[in-house]
Parts: structure tokens; sequence; C-alpha cells
């Protein structure tokens, strides 16, 4: 029986098929560099065109492309939009926004969480369960993957950036910074932790590249300062929850005081009535000074940022 990367062990449902399409859908890149660590297991051919036949088909049947998946699963009862980005295929994404006019701030019905949200959440785990027959793809293709997802998602509409779900209230890259945070703080070292760690290191990068990027269609500076100052609705940035994984979040810290040319935002105080500098403080000591800003300092990290 077919099963997606976020079925749960023993599952014995039988997906939509849709669903089953989705997941058949295999991945095209755009250069053989660094692709794999290992045998990589896909299906004859691309299928993305039997894939459409099947969203067709659906449709033709009354189904919105606003609604949900009729999928049996609850867990993958989801917008088309936001199983595709979940599973990474980046190509469906890209007909659906692009092609098909689905609308990119379409929210969950549940928890009101956009794609970006769930790419933040569950993109590594679904590249990495053998049976998205990806589990072997490098760090570097599965960033990749990530990167042209959330630019898709984002030049669509760049509200996404400061969207809250009604679970926590939420940012995107409050999920990123929590998804940081638990790899960081994993008390297991393994291959897999570490390959875990360095997804969602670079992951960040990749996410603050995009918000930083200085393009007419992106966002101005007063906004780029809305999203990082965003609290959730335990009255934390994503800075702070990116300050309590000690050097991890430091080096993500002191990069934004480098590119904004001020530290104000590490000042912003929580509902405890911590900044994100108190908590690095508290969690990774004797580092205050060098996040402090003078005129001469401003603007000296440019990207790739690199967190390790």
């Amino acid at each position: 029986m077919f099963h997606t990367p976020l079925c749960p062990k023993n599952c014995n449902i039988r997906h939509h098929d849709v669903v089953t399409a989705l997941q058949a859908v295999a991945p095209k890149f755009s250069s053989s560099a660094a692709i794999l660590s290992g045998p990589l297991r896909v299906t004859r051919g691309n299928n993305k065109e039997d894939f459409k036949k099947h969203v067709y088909k659906l449709a033709s049947k009354g189904w919105s492309k606003n609604n949900n998946v009729p999928e049996p699963s609850e867990d993958l009862r989801l917008p088309l939009l936001h199983l595709a980005s979940i599973f990474g295929k980046h190509e469906i994404v890209d007909w659906l926004l692009n092609d098909e006019n689905y609308d990119a701030n379409l929210r969950t019905e549940k928890t009101n969480e956009t794609a970006l949200h769930l790419v933040a959440r569950h993109l590594y785990t679904a590249l990495s369960a053998c049976e998205s027959r990806l589990e072997n793809m490098s760090i570097t293709a599965k960033v990749a993957n990530f990167e042209r997802i959330v630019s898709l998602l984002v030049e669509k509409e760049v509200t996404l950036f400061w969207a809250k779900d009604c679970l926590n209230r939420d940012t995107p890259f409050h999920v990123l910074a929590r998804q940081l945070l638990q790899a960081a703080s994993s008390d297991q070292e393994s291959e897999t932790e570490d390959l875990c760690l360095s997804f969602y290191i670079k992951s960040v990068d990749v996410f603050l590249k995009l918000l930083l990027a200085e393009e007419p269609t992106r966002l101005n500076r007063r906004d780029v300062k809305h999203t990082l100052s965003t609290k959730n609705s335990e009255g934390d940035t994503a800075l702070h929850l990116l300050a309590r994984a000690a050097h991890q979040g430091y080096l993500v810290l002191r990069f934004l005081v480098k590119s904004l040319g001020n530290n104000d935002l590490l000042k912003i105080k929580n509902s405890a009535g911590h900044s994100s500098m108190d908590i690095l403080n508290q969690v990774y000591p004797g580092h205050e000074r060098e996040l402090l800003i003078d005129d001469e300092g401003k603007g000296l990290l440019t990207y790739p940022l690199v967190l390790h």
C-alpha cells in the first residue's frame, strides 16, 4: 500500500488519488552537483502530467482549488498547495501558483497556517522519509528545495513573512526558529541529528537572504523590522527563540545586527521582560560586546551567512 512521508507507522489508509499522484512526481534538479549522498529511488518519468489529470478529474466533480483535498487521513486533509509545498514538489507549487492561480495566502481550516508555515515545520521530515524516495538527497539539495518553494510562495504573497497561525500566533520564521532550536538542543550525537541541524542552519540562512533581499518587489526596511519584531502569543519574537539556540542563535543575531546597522530588535522584551540579548547572555554568555555596533561596523557581513 502506498504511503506518504508524513504517514504514521503502520498506516493502513488508502490515500486519495491526488495525494498518491502528487507524491509520485519525481524531482527535477537544475544541477547534478552535490545532489545525492546515495542512490535516489524514483518512479519512472516525472509523472507531472499524470498528477495534473488527477487534479482536473477532482475539479470536474465539483472540488474547488481553495478547498482541502478530500483525503481520508485527517493529517493530510489540507489544501493542495500546502501538500505540494510540504512534500517538496516545487514544480507543482510553481504550476499551482503561476499557471492555475492558487491563492498563496490560503490558510488551513483548524490552525490558520499558510503553506509557508508548513514548509518550515515539515519539509525536512518529508524529504528525509523513505516514503519520499528522496531520503538520500544531500542537505545542499534539500536546502535548495526549501529555497525554491519559499521563493515561489513569497514572490506571490510577500505578507506570508509575517502571517500568524492560531496555534501560538507564530509566524513562519517563529516556526523555523523553533525547528533550529530543537535541532540545536538535541542531546543525541549522531549523523542524523547533525544533518538535521545543518538543514535548519542553512534554511535560516536562506530565509534571511530572502527577507533582506533588496529588490523592488520585496520588503522595505520597515516591513523587514516588522517581520522580525512580530510577537507570538507568548510575547516572543523569532529572535527570542533563536537566542535560546546558544552559539547558532548568536551567529544569526550577530549577522542581523551587522546587516541592519543596529541592535534595536535585540532589545525588544517578551512577556517575561527579557530581551533577545538577555536570553543570549544567559545561554551563551560573554558575547554581548560582539552584538554592539558603531557606524564603522554597519553592513560588514554579506551573504552567504555561515552558521557553524
